[in-house]
């Protein structure tokens, strides 16, 4: 078992300037193992060594870009994000990211969308306004948002004939990651422009499973695209498949889990998701469910899933 990782700047020119020491100690003195990188960005350092030990626990501490995709749209996925990233939050620094130019993460999160503020739009088209878009949400401090705009509709034309348009998002999210310990980014339901920008910028991806057959037949849409995508991002990988609005009373939910369960095994996750009334009002309140109904069964699965998930 690993049982400690650390990592620390080294200045030392006989050894590496500027690089960056790794020590994994296993459960034995005569297992230890020092990894040198030279980088200078400790983001850099966890895109990099995560494919590297991705069959280990290490992959948990590293910085993680989380895309939350799905080309079905119904699926719960702005709630998803918004739980989720407050449930982290609880011991992370967590940026939220609003791609998604109907914006209803950022009303989620209790921001009007329609008040003139930088957003991720001007974020896109000069990346050095990135961090004075990004706002501070809920009352820890450590849960963030960049917000969105209906602005945001008009990226897909305005960067058609850039060569690097798929980068766009990854650009914007490299220039705060070394200040958060999770990034995780909502996205419309697309398996275009948006969905590939996503995915781009992430090391990671979670597909929300709304538990309907049509939704269950729509993840391969999604997974074919994760596999294209990867062929650009070798980093990315699937994290989970999670069930969505999930509802014991309706015969086909329980038809639809097995068959997800059946072929996608431990991708599925034992916490579900439930269909619940408090999500959806936290959500009309701009607050996270945690916080507008923290004892509610919708609640309680977000703080479930962040502890399957990452342990949170």
């Amino acid at each position: 078992m690993l049982s400690k990782l650390n990592w620390r700047k080294v200045s030392d020119p006989k050894i590496m300037r500027n690089s960056v020491c790794i020590t994994v100690a296993r459960s034995t003195p005569i297992q230890l193992r020092i990894i040198w990188f030279s980088i200078p960005k400790a983001n850099e350092l966890a895109i990099l060594v995560r494919p590297l030990l991705a069959k280990s626990k290490i992959k948990e501490w590293l910085m993680s870009i989380i895309a939350i995709v799905s080309h079905k749209g119904g699926t719960g996925k702005t709630s998803f994000v918004q739980n989720l990233a407050y449930e982290l939050s609880a011991t992370r620094r967590v940026l939220a990211v609003d791609f998604d130019p109907q914006a209803n993460l950022t009303l989620g999160c209790g921001l009007d969308p329609a008040v003139e503020r930088t957003t991720i739009y001007q974020a896109l088209h000069d990346v050095g306004r990135t961090k004075e878009a990004i706002v501070t949400t809920g009352e820890n401090g450590r849960f963030h948002l960049l917000p969105s705009h209906l602005d945001l509709a008009l990226a897909e034309q305005t960067f058609a004939a850039h060569y690097d348009r798929n980068d766009k998002l990854k650009d914007v999210v490299q220039q705060v990651a070394a200040n958060y310990d999770t990034i995780i980014i909502d996205s419309p339901p697309s398996l275009g422009f948006f969905a590939f920008n996503v995915l781009t910028a992430a090391t990671e991806a979670i597909i929300p499973l709304q538990c309907q057959p049509y939704a269950f037949q729509a993840v391969d849409n999604t997974l074919k695209l994760i596999e294209l995508v990867r062929k650009g991002n070798p980093t990315l990988t699937l994290k989970a498949i999670v069930l969505t609005l999930y509802d014991r009373r309706v015969t086909l939910t329980q038809s639809v889990e097995n068959a997800a369960r059946e072929r996608f095994g431990n991708l599925v996750p034992q916490t579900v998701i439930p269909t619940n009334i408090a999500v959806v009002e936290a959500s009309l309140d701009g607050q996270p469910v945690g916080v507008y109904a923290p004892q509610s069964t919708g609640a309680k699965a977000y703080r479930n899933l962040a502890a399957e998930l990452y342990g949170a």
